[in-house]
């Protein structure tokens, strides 16, 4: 009776901090719009605020993950069950019907919200990819080296482009 008493403490235990990691995956996602937003106002200080913010939630879910790893690792050594990298879907097979709803409603949650984070980390990484795209042609278009096509004299030879005027920027003050 008392093994079985410990058992439901560590499922317990373990879909306790399962719900902190999906607490903490919402935080994430409210996080990933507010970079998004960010990104599309050019606002570098909420961005850089934005980035600060991710890191810290990013170590917290670390020890987290550490935290539930170890908890399946006890939870399966009390259940006599020798396996390393075990899935929560394969975790819900060595669970009672009850826990085995929980974990696979998790589970459920879990694969739901990393999609979303997946999606709007690309969304993310476009609109960065854009801006350092913008910046470089504003870069070029200041330097005057935005006319890179070669230009053909009448015997149909390169020739070298003159059109590319030096620009304040880059002469010596």
């Amino acid at each position: 009776m008392e093994r079985v008493i410990q058992m439901k403490t560590v499922i317990d235990y373990l879909l306790k901090v399962l719900n902190e990691e999906l607490n903490f995956m919402d935080s994430i996602i409210e996080l990933l719009k507010q970079k998004e937003k960010a990104l599309i106002k050019n606002d570098v200080e909420q961005l850089e605020s934005v980035v600060s913010r991710e890191r810290e939630y990013f170590i917290s879910m670390r020890d987290m993950e550490e935290s539930r790893k170890s908890i399946i690792e006890l939870l399966l050594s009390k259940k006599g069950i020798d396996k390393k990298n075990i899935t929560l879907g394969e975790l819900a097979e060595y669970v009672d019907k009850e826990d085995k709803f929980r974990i696979t409603d998790i589970r459920k949650k879990m694969r739901q919200k990393v999609l979303i984070i997946n999606k709007l980390n690309k969304r993310c990484a476009v609109l960065l990819r854009k801006s350092i795209e913008l910046a470089d042609f504003s870069i070029r278009l200041l330097t005057g080296v935005y006319n890179e096509k070669p230009v053909y004299g009448k015997d149909g030879k390169k020739v070298e482009n003159k059109t590319g005027k030096k620009l304040v920027v880059d002469y010596k003050v």
